[in-house]
């Protein structure tokens, strides 16, 4: 990791994929405005402490002095927080919460559609409510465009981002509507960093690594946990190529009973399988030691669980599929 890195002034953030303890959080952002990034944008998604049902709040949530403790750690860094409201406000924190499911799509029927939008409105004027009283109120705030309605995301943005837009912007905030959704990148917030640092780099307004502080250990860290992510990102993919390979393999001995004996004669797939197994585990116990310092035990463990079990199972059951032949 090259320390002639340069960094973006502003870093989008996503808390909903795998979110780090609020210590973390609280170290990172001082690393970041010692690099020069001076806005931080956050989707605070399911870690935030939401008010309006408790069941919106995911694993490794914030408390409110938690929040508090990092909006205060970012005004003394010089750092804005912009809060960044998925499908215009709807966020998709919501989703976890059945009767507020719905709330993000408009409904197929002209007759009762703005009726239907106007109750969209009114929640997303909730979660803005709530995400002022716990935090402090940003400057700017970034709405989405609903995921689930793609075809008709002019509609979306009259019926429920502008009516939205309307009414923080009467609290004196700014408000910015997306045109289209940004990448998201499902895993820890390091790899965002890491992968707008890297855009940086490569072109664009960045300020150098060098006026941060020789002795800071916080970004280290992050491309060291980014590099691990990275590492498991390859693994997986070699895991997928290899199911894919033997899958092949055994459905063609299925049919071709020739086949059943050259396939199930031969150590050569057994031996993939197994140590693709092996090397998945040894890299996914790196990737588990890497987060575990810095988010729950229960985030780590669903966010493995999430990118490796179904490969594993995979593969598991074509080991079992090789003995059975061979």
């Amino acid at each position: 990791m090259s320390g002639a890195r340069g960094f973006p002034n502003r870093i989008s953030i996503d808390l909903s994929f795998a979110p780090p303890h609020a210590e973390r959080l609280s170290r990172i952002i001082p690393a970041l405005a010692a690099r020069g990034v001076r806005e931080l944008v956050v989707d605070w998604e399911s870690v935030f402490p939401w008010t309006i049902d408790g069941r919106m709040r995911g694993p490794g949530s914030f408390t409110e002095e938690a929040v508090a403790g990092v909006f205060e750690v970012a005004h003394r860094s010089a750092v804005s927080l912009i809060p960044r409201l998925a499908r215009g406000g709807l966020i998709r924190a919501l989703d976890r919460v059945p009767p507020f499911a719905h709330l993000s799509e408009l409904t197929r029927d002209p007759a009762s559609r703005r009726e239907y939008a106007a109750a969209g409105v009114r929640m997303a004027e909730r979660v803005w409510d709530d995400l002022c009283s716990i935090g402090k109120e940003p400057s700017q705030v970034i709405l989405g465009i609903s995921e689930s309605f793609p075809n008709a995301s002019a509609l979306y943005r009259e019926l429920v981002s502008e009516p939205v837009a309307e009414r923080i912007v009467s609290d004196g905030v700014s408000v910015h509507i997306e045109d289209e959704p940004p990448p998201r990148l499902d895993g820890p917030i390091e790899v965002a960093i890491a992968a707008a640092v890297d855009s940086a780099t490569v072109g664009g307004s960045a300020s150098p690594a060098a006026t941060a502080s020789a002795t800071d250990a916080v970004v280290p860290e992050i491309f060291a946990v980014a590099h691990a992510l990275s590492e498991l990102d390859l693994v997986l993919e070699s895991a997928w190529g290899t199911v894919r390979r033997v899958s092949e393999a055994l459905a063609w001995a299925m049919r071709d009973p020739g086949m059943r004996e050259t396939v199930g004669g031969r150590a050569v797939a057994s031996e993939e399988v197994t140590g693709t197994l092996e090397e998945l585990n040894r890299v996914r116990d790196r990737v588990r030691e890497r987060l575990r310092g810095g988010m729950d035990e229960p985030v780590v463990a669903g966010y493995l669980s999430r990118r490796c079990a179904a490969v594993e199972e995979l593969l598991a059951t074509l080991s079992v599929r090789l003995r059975a032949i061979g």
